[in-house]
């Protein structure tokens, strides 16, 4: 199995501000940022090499190597154009860039561009259905930027181009998309009466959850020298399987390489046998195919699919680490899963293609030529009922427990259980009486008991503990002289 580590979820860097335009009430910021600062300083290139230049200049003149008027007036024309370069980045670079602000707030996700005209596009938190990830070069996986594109149940999806720490901030987007529906509160009323307590718990017992059991290891392949992924999870997820391409996909990709490689390989033994040194146009051409087919089988291996507890990350990775993408789709928003084998070969090698239709847009997940596609569609389609049963069972258990509490607060507000009023005096009784939610009968027969003061508590009825409704009346005898 890859290693695929669960990482906290930290927000990416955040703008100073927590307002913005266009704030809503009761609306609360998570998230604030501008796009990555390399988006903002790789254009200023141009302003860094003038002033470079100008102040190596200037010194060399300080320290005489450089004289003459000329000198000066090269490096005033020098500056004129690194005053001209500064203001054309402050204009096309600077002011865009820090005008432009990717806001995650409780309710929806924002990309809001402009100073004077503000350009917004926005998508609730409710109608969020994924958020892809996408590293396209080198240089964004090396400055740690990106682009995300968050998908949306019947709309447009929105793209923010220049993310810092990409992934992290996708998965801020998932887990305010999760937490976005306030979480059911559980006000339960505790029940003095021991028995009608239990009698109500065993009425409102949760039933458990059905688990998700791991992906059939036939339909993973654990192929070397694969680069390691590590995938945030969210809390409580975990990976069931990873499914890898066929290993046909591979021939597929490798089949032009290795053909260079048999040429190379044939034209050297030709030459070899003909005692002409073709060697010397083989090797290159060897090298060529060897390079290439190195490079196929690191886009074969990179490329994959996780299986989580809630979701399926399609991970495609191209050029080892030149480009990468992550897309998500939760198995609550799948609506189909189709299998199809593309001929009779397919089913001799035992790969096919798995459809995917996701409730909300027109694209569908794609598993092409994995292993065993059966098993797949299998295990998926099973995931995806039993996501719908553990809703289910959960909104249940849910109802269980509001019908529980509500139970509880009748009988609280019902039956109340005797206090003890034996051996207290009249005055004593009645407080403690009216405390529990009764009220306080004396029997007009009074009992003589030698030692105890006149008007203390002989007995009562109901007795201590028992059950009586709330306001009702509990009896009690005095002693008398």
């Amino acid at each position: 199995m890859e290693h695929i580590s669960p990482a906290s979820v930290q927000s990416p860097v955040a703008a100073r501000a927590s307002a913005f335009r266009g704030q809503q009430p009761g609306e609360r910021v998570l998230v604030m940022m501008h796009p990555a600062r390399a988006l903002v300083l790789l254009p200023a290139w141009p302003l860094f090499v003038g002033c470079l230049a100008l102040a190596g200049g200037w010194l060399e003149q300080q320290a005489g190597k450089l004289t003459g008027s000329g000198v000066t007036t090269g490096l005033a024309i020098l500056a004129f154009a690194t005053l001209v370069a500064l203001a054309y980045w402050l204009v096309t670079a600077a002011y865009p860039w820090w005008c432009w602000r990717m806001i995650v707030t409780n309710q929806r996700v924002i990309s809001q561009r402009g100073g004077i005209k503000l350009v917004v596009n926005e998508i609730p938190l409710a109608q969020v259905q994924s958020a892809k990830v996408e590293l396209r070069s080198f240089g964004e996986w090396l400055l740690g930027y990106g682009r995300v594109t968050i998908t949306a149940a019947g709309g447009d999806p929105l793209t923010l181009f220049g993310v810092a720490q990409p992934q992290r901030f996708a998965n801020l987007v998932m887990q305010a998309r999760a937490q976005h529906a306030p979480a059911a509160t559980n006000t339960t009323t505790e029940i003095a009466d021991p028995t009608i307590r239990a009698i109500i718990d065993r009425l409102a017992q949760v039933q458990p959850l059905p688990a998700l059991p791991p992906l059939d290891p036939a339909a993973s392949i654990n192929w070397p020298l694969r680069h390691a992924m590590t995938i945030p999870l969210e809390g409580g997820e975990m990976v069931l399987g990873l499914i890898s391409r066929h290993w046909w996909a591979l021939v597929q990709r490798a089949g032009m390489p290795l053909t260079l490689i048999a040429a190379s390989a044939l034209l050297a033994l030709a030459g070899a046998w003909l005692h002409i040194p073709l060697w010397l146009g083989a090797l290159p051409v060897g090298i060529i195919g060897l390079l290439w087919s190195l490079l196929a089988y690191l886009n074969f291996v990179d490329d994959a699919f996780i299986l989580t507890n809630r979701r399926i990350l399609d991970v495609n990775r191209r050029f080892f680490f030149l480009y990468e993408a992550t897309d998500a789709i939760e198995y609550a928003n799948i609506q189909e899963v189709q299998m199809t084998v593309p001929g009779a070969w397919a089913r001799i090698a035992k790969f096919g293609t798995v459809h995917i239709t996701v409730g909300g847009t027109s694209d569908p997940l794609i598993m092409d030529c994995v292993p065993r596609p059966h098993l797949i569609e299998a295990a998926i389609e099973h995931y995806r009922v039993t996501m719908q049963q553990r809703a289910q069972a959960a909104a249940a258990n849910q109802e269980r427990l509001e019908m529980r509490d509500w139970f509880a607060s009748v009988v609280d507000e019902l039956i109340v259980l005797a206090p003890d009023l034996r051996g207290l005096p009249l005055e004593a009784a009645i407080e403690r009486a009216y405390a529990a939610g009764l009220r306080l009968l004396v029997l007009p027969d009074a009992v003589v008991i030698p030692g105890m003061a006149s008007g203390t508590v002989v007995s009562q009825s109901p007795f201590p503990d028992a059950r009586a409704l709330r306001g009702g009346d509990i009896s009690v005898t005095l002693s008398g002289t």
